[in-house]
């Protein structure tokens, strides 16, 4: 019945996280995510990944701290060439 539903009205600008409360709630509250809803938000999410790691990488150069591993200098540089994350997906 509605009666014993609530509702919750979402307001605020672009990019302000309206849908980000709306999957967290769903995710921590409703039923969660089906099997063809995670396949959908996989590239996003790898793409969140890698901006990520690539804000990271760019940041310790612009704060002067030296990335001393090799392999992460490697992938830090692998990164950054990176265009279209979609080819990770696949």
């Amino acid at each position: 019945s509605e009666s014993g539903k609530l509702k919750l009205l979402l307001l605020g600008a672009g990019e302000s996280g309206k849908s980000t409360i709306f999957k967290q709630m769903k995710l921590l509250y409703g039923q969660g995510y089906t099997p063809d809803e995670r396949f959908k938000m996989r590239p996003f999410l790898i793409g969140n990944v890698i901006e990520g790691a690539v804000d990271i990488y760019r940041a310790a150069e612009t704060v002067g701290i030296t990335i001393k591993d090799s392999k992460a200098v490697k992938a830090g540089e692998m990164l950054l060439d990176v265009k279209d994350t979609r080819k990770f997906t696949e």
